[in-house]
């Protein structure tokens, strides 16, 4: 990734040139608490930090945020906007609107057609990957917008990284289910496990098709790295950076 010094924000350097994009940090834009969290009770404060964050990435489209639950549900985005539907995955065709997950650990990820223009963001924690929820986004593209995972670029955003996630034997037997490889987590000498949610949803982006060569792995850690807000670190009532995208309008394919 890049670092845009002057606005604190971090960017793909992969990234198709019709998306614009970003990843905040607790410091963007000269604040010293840029905080999203959808929980602020402050609304005008709120209001204020997303217009910023519109302004200067997203050609001042608003930013659609869904309603996370660490699930596995999809909110396809048409007219509808507010209220944000309850869901870990958000997909659109519209050029009007940016689209938004909110995280201080889990794994945001990134997905864009780029034959197709379409995009989708999504929000995995354990939760979130253990229910499969991006490698679901990518074949309800498939699926429902007729896309092709070979024109698929993805990007796995800063979140916390496999050498200081520690869980418990109940999360790997929930993780075994799934018949994974023993490769996305190892023990640890006080009996618990290290689990690698990098891996894991890399692991489902290639499973769904999408080309190794397409994939772009950031590998900044949210726990090690005090730009980034962390539950596991600060506890769970801390604030929430976001990842942020939408697409430069352009011409749509008329391919269906």
């Amino acid at each position: 990734m890049q670092f845009n010094s002057n606005h604190k924000v971090w960017l793909f350097e992969k990234a198709p040139k019709e998306l614009l994009h970003c990843v905040t940090t607790r410091q963007s834009f000269g604040f010293d608490d840029f905080n999203l969290t959808s929980k602020e009770p402050d609304i005008e404060k709120k209001a204020r930090y997303r217009h910023i964050l519109s302004e200067h990435y997203t050609q001042g489209k608003p930013v659609v945020f869904p309603k996370q639950v660490s699930g596995h549900d999809i909110w396809v985005v048409h007219k509808q906007t507010n209220p944000p539907m309850e869901a870990d995955a958000v997909i659109t065709t519209r050029t009007d609107i940016a689209l938004g997950v909110l995280t201080a650990d889990c794994v945001p990820v990134v997905l864009f057609d780029t034959r197709k223009k379409i995009l989708a963001l999504v929000h995995a924690g354990w939760r979130g990957t253990v229910g499969e929820i991006t490698r679901k986004t990518v074949e309800a593209l498939e699926r429902d917008f007729h896309c092709n995972p070979s024109d698929i670029y993805a990007a796995v955003g800063p979140s916390i990284g496999p050498e200081v996630y520690e869980v418990g034997n109940e999360v790997i037997h929930i993780f075994e289910t799934l018949k994974y490889g023993i490769e996305h987590w190892k023990p640890t000498p006080n009996g618990k496990f290290l689990l690698d949610l990098w891996s894991a949803n890399r692991y489902q982006l290639e499973v769904a098709g999408i080309l190794p060569e397409n994939i772009e792995m950031t590998t900044i850690c949210t726990y090690s790295n005090t730009q980034f807000y962390s539950a596991r670190r600060d506890s769970v009532h801390t604030g929430r950076f976001a990842t942020v995208a939408c697409m430069i309008d352009c011409e749509r394919s008329l391919v269906v």
